[in-house]
Parts: C-alpha cells; structure tokens; sequence
C-alpha cells in the first residue's frame, strides 16, 4: 500500500487518501452541507456589488454565474445525492438569486 501512495503522490496530496476519504458516504454529505457555507462566503466577499443599485440585475446574475455558482457544486461528480441534499443544493440557490440579488 505504501508503494501505491508514492506512486500516486500528486502536489503533495495522496490520491489514494482522497479517493478513499471521498468514498464514505457520511464525508460525502458533510462535504454536500459544507457546499453551501462555501457558496454563503464568495457571496459575502462580492456582496458590496451585489447589494448595490448601479449594476443591472443581468449583471448581478452573470456575477452569481462566474463567482458563487461554480463553488457550490465543485467535485460533485463524485456525488450521489439524495433528493433532500439536492433541495438543500436548489434552495441556496434560489436563495441567494430571490433575497440577496433581487432577481
């Protein structure tokens, strides 16, 4: 097993400790409810913009596309989603585009 480890070190990261982490359901749905917390940060770090009058609401959602969007569902290809985790996932989003963008 060690063998394999060195084999498969990337940047400093052991793959093999990543893919067998990542095959545990209970991390997978923690990893699944840390999402949107993510999601909530990026959002707080542009919310100056976002809150503001002077962009359009086609702006605030190309915004919302490019910034917050694309951290809530990163690595979900690993996933197998329930269909609570997968309102909990459509929720912040339409959250965060009815409450804190207005649109």
């Amino acid at each position: 097993m060690n063998f394999l480890r060195k084999a498969l070190k990337v940047s400093g990261f052991h793959a093999v400790d990543i893919l067998s982490s990542l095959t545990n359901q209970t991390s997978i749905q923690e990893e699944i409810k840390s999402r949107p917390k993510l999601g909530n940060a990026c959002y707080y770090s542009v919310k100056n913009l976002l809150s503001s009058r002077l962009p359009s609401k086609n702006l605030k959602i190309k915004i919302y596309r490019t910034i917050i969007l694309p951290v809530v569902p990163y690595g979900c290809e690993t996933w197998s989603l329930t269909m609570r985790e997968e309102r909990r996932l459509r929720g912040f989003e339409n959250r965060v585009l009815r409450k804190r963008i207005r649109a």
